[in-house]
């Protein structure tokens, strides 16, 4: 997969849909905050925290790129036979990715931040 090779480019930042989803997503204010400065960081803006914040706000709703817009819709869509399939076909990449079938990604970002921090 070419996603796979770009997310090891230093040039490229990786984010992932429950980073930047927030509350209303089901995602975490924190973290979609801090992935906003991330990326305006990356493409050579230095903002503040409040414009971080103001940003993040109105990141959600009013579009209809997604379906729903909510992280692990896929466990109330995905029977076993399709998860099944999804693994067999993607399995390895989506481990390479970050996500974990098991583990939720958000719990994952927690920790690594939480590591950051340390």
């Amino acid at each position: 997969m070419n996603s796979i090779k770009w997310s090891n480019d230093p040039s490229v930042l990786v984010i992932h849909f429950e980073e930047l989803v927030g509350p209303c997503g089901g995602g975490d204010f924190d973290i979609q905050v801090s992935t906003v400065q991330n990326l305006a960081h990356h493409i050579g803006y230095n903002i503040s925290y409040q414009r971080a914040v103001n940003i993040s706000k109105k990141l959600f709703g009013g579009t209809t790129t997604f379906a729903v817009g909510k992280i692990r819709r896929w466990k109330e869509v995905y029977d076993e036979e399709l998860m099944d399939e999804f693994k067999n076909a993607f399995g390895e990449h989506f481990k390479e990715l970050g996500y974990d079938y098991e583990i939720d990604y958000l719990d994952l970002v927690r920790d690594r931040n939480s590591r950051a921090l340390d």
